[in-house]
Protein backbone atom coordinates (compact mmCIF):
# COMPACT_ATOMS: atom_id res chain seq x y z
CA UNK A 1 0.00 0.00 0.00
CA UNK A 2 2.81 2.38 0.87
CA UNK A 3 4.45 1.95 -2.54
CA UNK A 4 1.21 2.66 -4.39
CA UNK A 5 -0.23 5.35 -2.15
CA UNK A 6 1.09 8.32 -4.11
CA UNK A 7 0.75 6.83 -7.57
CA UNK A 8 -2.14 6.38 -9.97
CA UNK A 9 -1.79 2.60 -9.71
CA UNK A 10 -4.37 0.27 -8.22
CA UNK A 11 -3.81 -2.50 -5.69
CA UNK A 12 -5.22 -5.95 -6.49
CA UNK A 13 -5.92 -8.07 -3.40
CA UNK A 14 -7.30 -11.57 -3.85
CA UNK A 15 -8.48 -14.43 -1.68
CA UNK A 16 -8.79 -18.02 -2.83
CA UNK A 17 -11.81 -20.21 -2.22
CA UNK A 18 -9.82 -22.11 0.40
CA UNK A 19 -8.86 -18.96 2.32
CA UNK A 20 -12.27 -17.26 2.39
CA UNK A 21 -15.62 -18.96 1.83
CA UNK A 22 -19.20 -18.98 3.11
CA UNK A 23 -18.11 -21.30 5.93
CA UNK A 24 -15.13 -19.18 6.96
CA UNK A 25 -12.33 -20.85 5.02
CA UNK A 26 -8.98 -21.34 6.69
CA UNK A 27 -8.68 -17.59 7.33
CA UNK A 28 -11.88 -17.72 9.36
CA UNK A 29 -13.61 -15.12 7.19
CA UNK A 30 -16.63 -15.01 4.93
CA UNK A 31 -16.37 -12.70 1.88
CA UNK A 32 -17.95 -9.65 3.60
CA UNK A 33 -15.58 -9.99 6.53
CA UNK A 34 -12.63 -10.29 4.15
CA UNK A 35 -13.69 -7.10 2.36
CA UNK A 36 -14.04 -5.28 5.68
CA UNK A 37 -10.63 -6.57 6.82
CA UNK A 38 -8.93 -5.23 3.68
CA UNK A 39 -10.74 -1.88 3.99
CA UNK A 40 -9.63 -1.62 7.63
CA UNK A 41 -6.05 -2.11 6.45
CA UNK A 42 -6.61 0.65 3.90
CA UNK A 43 -7.83 2.98 6.63
CA UNK A 44 -4.90 2.15 8.94
CA UNK A 45 -2.45 2.75 6.09
CA UNK A 46 -4.13 5.88 4.78
CA UNK A 47 -4.72 4.16 1.44
CA UNK A 48 -7.85 5.06 -0.55
CA UNK A 49 -10.11 2.03 -0.78
CA UNK A 50 -11.23 3.32 -4.17
CA UNK A 51 -7.81 2.25 -5.44
CA UNK A 52 -8.26 -1.35 -4.25
CA UNK A 53 -9.56 -4.07 -6.53
CA UNK A 54 -10.83 -6.98 -4.47
CA UNK A 55 -10.94 -10.37 -6.08
CA UNK A 56 -11.60 -14.03 -5.70
CA UNK A 57 -8.96 -16.34 -7.15
CA UNK A 58 -9.68 -19.92 -8.27
CA UNK A 59 -13.29 -19.92 -7.09
CA UNK A 60 -14.20 -23.48 -7.87
CA UNK A 61 -15.83 -26.79 -7.16
CA UNK A 62 -12.46 -28.39 -6.29
CA UNK A 63 -12.73 -27.03 -2.76
CA UNK A 64 -15.54 -29.54 -2.23
CA UNK A 65 -14.05 -32.32 -4.38
CA UNK A 66 -14.87 -35.09 -1.90
CA UNK A 67 -18.61 -34.52 -1.59
CA UNK A 68 -21.53 -35.14 -3.94
CA UNK A 69 -20.85 -33.18 -7.17
CA UNK A 70 -24.29 -31.56 -7.14
CA UNK A 71 -23.67 -30.25 -3.62
CA UNK A 72 -20.15 -29.17 -4.61
CA UNK A 73 -21.64 -27.08 -7.43
CA UNK A 74 -24.26 -25.60 -5.08
CA UNK A 75 -21.53 -24.69 -2.59
CA UNK A 76 -19.54 -23.06 -5.40
CA UNK A 77 -22.56 -21.07 -6.54
CA UNK A 78 -23.12 -19.77 -3.00
CA UNK A 79 -19.41 -18.97 -2.67
CA UNK A 80 -19.40 -16.92 -5.86
CA UNK A 81 -22.65 -15.18 -4.94
CA UNK A 82 -21.19 -14.12 -1.59
CA UNK A 83 -17.98 -12.85 -3.20
CA UNK A 84 -19.96 -10.74 -5.68
CA UNK A 85 -22.47 -9.51 -3.09
CA UNK A 86 -19.56 -8.41 -0.88
CA UNK A 87 -18.42 -6.17 -3.74
CA UNK A 88 -15.46 -8.19 -4.96
CA UNK A 89 -15.14 -7.42 -8.65
CA UNK A 90 -12.32 -9.60 -9.99
CA UNK A 91 -13.89 -13.05 -10.04
CA UNK A 92 -11.72 -15.90 -11.35
CA UNK A 93 -13.84 -19.00 -11.87
CA UNK A 94 -11.94 -22.27 -12.24
CA UNK A 95 -13.77 -25.50 -13.06
CA UNK A 96 -10.83 -27.30 -14.66
CA UNK A 97 -10.21 -29.80 -11.87
CA UNK A 98 -11.98 -33.09 -11.31
CA UNK A 99 -14.30 -33.59 -8.38
CA UNK A 100 -15.90 -36.71 -6.90
CA UNK A 101 -17.15 -39.02 -9.62
CA UNK A 102 -15.55 -37.20 -12.55
CA UNK A 103 -12.88 -39.81 -13.27
CA UNK A 104 -15.18 -42.79 -12.88
CA UNK A 105 -16.65 -42.75 -16.38
CA UNK A 106 -13.65 -41.19 -18.15
CA UNK A 107 -15.87 -38.40 -19.55
CA UNK A 108 -14.34 -35.47 -17.69
CA UNK A 109 -13.18 -32.87 -20.17
CA UNK A 110 -13.97 -29.61 -21.92
CA UNK A 111 -17.74 -30.15 -22.00
CA UNK A 112 -18.09 -30.64 -18.24
CA UNK A 113 -15.59 -27.85 -17.53
CA UNK A 114 -17.49 -25.44 -19.80
CA UNK A 115 -20.90 -26.44 -18.42
CA UNK A 116 -19.83 -25.84 -14.83
CA UNK A 117 -18.11 -22.58 -15.76
CA UNK A 118 -21.27 -21.36 -17.50
CA UNK A 119 -23.38 -22.16 -14.44
CA UNK A 120 -20.97 -20.33 -12.14
CA UNK A 121 -20.66 -17.34 -14.51
CA UNK A 122 -24.44 -17.06 -14.61
CA UNK A 123 -24.48 -17.14 -10.81
CA UNK A 124 -21.94 -14.30 -10.71
CA UNK A 125 -23.91 -12.23 -13.23
CA UNK A 126 -27.18 -12.74 -11.35
CA UNK A 127 -25.53 -11.83 -8.05
CA UNK A 128 -24.13 -8.65 -9.62
CA UNK A 129 -27.60 -7.63 -10.82
CA UNK A 130 -28.94 -8.30 -7.32
CA UNK A 131 -26.14 -6.22 -5.81
CA UNK A 132 -26.84 -3.30 -8.16
CA UNK A 133 -30.55 -3.50 -7.35
CA UNK A 134 -29.77 -3.44 -3.62
CA UNK A 135 -27.45 -0.46 -4.01
CA UNK A 136 -29.96 1.57 -6.04
CA UNK A 137 -32.91 0.72 -3.80
CA UNK A 138 -31.04 2.29 -0.85
CA UNK A 139 -30.90 5.69 -2.54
Amino acid sequence: MDKLKNTDMYLLVEATSNQVDQFGGYRGMIPKEYRDFIYELCEKNNFPKEKVILGGEHLRTLTWRNIDPIQALENSKELIKQYVMAGLTKIHIDTSMQIKGDGEDEKFGDEIIAERAAILCKTAEEAYLELIECLYSRK
